[in-house]
């Protein structure tokens, strides 16, 4: 069982690498792709930073200045050929989601990501 264990999490820590790079990961039996988007922030919806909104007082919001305002989300493009596909979701683990935001982090990092 623990090799098995194993070779899961080698395959999953792979499947990660390949969309930090900006490769879109085709899943087998035609389950869908797995791949990480960029998207443009929505200026009527700006995330407002906390930690200096408690310290001062003063509202200031996130402009992702470091990225030209993009940000990235894993997304799954679901196929429609497995029944009842639409009851699953993919939600990433907190390190895959950090991985992610220190993807955009690097310099033109958010270059390599599809729209």
């Amino acid at each position: 069982m623990k090799e098995f264990k194993d070779i899961i999490y080698m395959c999953n820590k792979l499947i990660v690498e390949a969309a930090l790079k900006g490769m879109h990961i085709r899943l087998p039996f035609k389950m869908g792709v797995l791949k990480i988007v960029k998207r443009v922030c929505n200026p009527e919806n700006l995330k407002l930073n906390y930690k200096h909104y408690n310290e001062t007082g003063e509202k200031l919001y996130h402009l992702n200045e470091h990225s030209d305002g993009w940000y990235g989300r894993w997304d799954w493009t679901r196929y429609g050929l497995i029944s009842n596909i639409v009851c699953y979701s993919f939600i990433p683990s907190w390190d895959n989601a950090r991985a992610c935001s220190k993807a955009f982090f690097e310099k033109n990092g958010y270059k390599r990501f599809s729209e």
